[in-house]
């Protein structure tokens, strides 16, 4: 690899996600952690109202959740500090991918004296995602990933969102993996004791095994996950306080949209709306494509006894599955029956409406989220009117290379489950002076080559582009002097 080559990858990129290309030309050359400061800046001045309305729903579910004391200082927080992350997928907190975003957020809202990182986690993703939402990842014996699957490979199809929760009996089904796997070399000693003992601390108790969904499990098991990253003798970092998107989202239609006029329930209730939002917002990632019929019409539809969602499209005054084996009508009764139901899940296009463009959030997400919000935030304003500031929906948050870990002499993605086993006395601090040595552009463009293969089918893609690997550019950039190691795997 050579610089023109890391030129034409750049480029290749950039072209296909331009947001993200405005934001590396104005902010690529601050350290990492100045960049994230900007988080908490907001260019959105909601109502009062609006804002009182979200950081209710988001108090309530943190209570129920995690009780009062959280959920006031939750509440606290959002009045001075009106933002969350949206970037991640609804599942233990351990793929590279989400972890280093979470540290860079905990670093930042650190220093300014804020009490939680707060996420509000995409629940409406497959268990089967690469990012492994349906089950535990780590470095295993030979340096490669480990896998501990919490939902047997059968549901990886379904969605997170109302998944029934694991039982101790699954518990069990791994624990004899676990044993298995020692025994065949597959995981180290000191890997199979820390792997056991978390499974039983952590996912084991009977505050976890009494909820009634596998989602509602991962909060509770992230909030204390997250705890085992850092040392007792640490400095009190941020608490990790990790909600599923859709459950605020459902909250708020069903206490401030479905029984008044807004122009969330007009999505709903009125037809040339619809007529509208069908021209405006198909096509965009996270919406639907109208001709094509991918995607969804605002809701997926989650059968009454299945587990697989279907797609549903606007006909007339109701909407209707593609097989026509399911209608709800689209008036304030029956959305809100069948969403009680859970039958109905907010598609992402609907979900950010909700919270970012009605009711003022400031979402931070990943490198096609800012593209996709951007987007989303202008097809709104040419449907309602409004124009919503471009900054509103370009927080980046995600897909920084920041978090590594020693392994084979060599640098690694850390896992969450590398820091819990690692326990390093030093991995904060460290983490800390890798983001404030590590400027934007570094932090990203080692992830460039992932990017280019997730933007271009495999018969668009040039073969030296494609060749190109994390690996290369992190040499060529000369970065590994600016990054400290979070601990050793075990």
């Amino acid at each position: 690899m050579n610089a023109h080559s890391l030129a034409l990858l750049k480029q290749a990129v950039v072209k296909n996600r331009p947001v993200l290309g405005q934001i590396l030309e104005k902010d690529g050359q601050k350290p990492l952690v100045k960049y994230a400061s900007s988080y908490a800046d907001t260019a959105y001045d909601v109502s009062r109202e609006k804002k009182q309305q979200l950081i209710s729903a988001v108090v309530g579910r943190v209570f129920e959740l995690f009780g009062s004391e959280k959920a006031e200082s939750i509440g606290r927080q959002l009045e001075k500090s009106y933002f969350a992350s949206t970037a991640d997928h609804h599942g233990p907190l351990v793929h590279p991918f989400f972890l280093g975003s979470n540290l860079l957020a905990a670093a930042t809202n650190d220093s300014f004296g804020l009490e939680n990182v707060l996420v509000l986690a995409c629940g409406n993703v497959s268990l089967g995602n690469s990012s492994y939402p349906r089950g535990l990842l780590m470095h295993g014996s030979a340096k490669a990933w480990y896998r501990l699957p919490l939902v047997p490979s059968v549901w990886r199809q379904s969605a997170v969102f109302r998944h029934p929760a694991f039982t101790k009996s699954d518990l069990l089904r791994l624990e004899q993996k676990l044993a298995n796997d020692r025994q065949s070399a597959l995981l180290q000693e000191s890997g199979f004791a820390g792997v056991l003992g978390l499974l039983r601390e952590l996912y084991g108790n009977s505050a976890v095994l009494g909820q009634n969904y596998y989602s509602d499990q991962i909060s509770l098991t992230n909030y204390h996950l997250w705890r085992k990253f850092f040392p007792p003798r640490q400095p009190r970092v941020p608490d990790l306080i990790y909600l599923q998107m859709e459950d605020i989202v459902i909250r708020l239609l069903l206490d401030y949209h479905l029984s008044a006029s807004t122009e969330i329930s007009s999505l709903f209730f009125d037809s040339k709306t619809r007529t509208a939002v069908e021209r405006y917002f198909s096509g965009i990632p996270g919406a639907f494509t109208a001709d094509k019929r991918t995607g969804t019409f605002l809701f997926w539809l989650l059968p009454p006894g299945g587990r697989h969602r279907l797609q549903l499209w606007s006909q007339g005054d109701a909407l209707v599955a593609a097989d026509g084996s399911y209608k709800v009508a689209l008036n304030s009764q029956s959305l809100t029956a069948a969403l009680k139901r859970g039958e109905l899940i907010p598609n992402t296009m609907l979900s950010l409406l909700v919270l970012s463009a009605y009711h003022g959030l400031k979402c931070l997400g990943g490198f096609s989220q800012v593209q996709y919000l951007t987007s989303l935030h202008q097809a709104y304003a040419k449907l309602f009117g409004s124009p919503l500031p471009s900054a509103h929906g370009q927080g980046l948050c995600a897909d920084f290379m920041a978090a590594f870990v020693h392994g084979n002499d060599a640098l690694m993605p850390a896992t969450g489950l590398d820091l819990a086993l690692g326990r390093n006395e030093d991995a904060w601090e460290n983490f800390k002076l890798t983001v404030a040595g590590l400027t934007l552009e570094e932090s990203l463009l080692p992830m460039f080559p992932e990017f280019y293969k997730m933007l271009y089918p495999h018969d668009r893609q040039d073969s030296t582009l494609a060749g190109i690997t994390p690996e290369e550019v992190m040499d060529f950039l000369n970065v590994k002097p600016k990054i400290f190691s979070l601990g050793d795997l075990i």
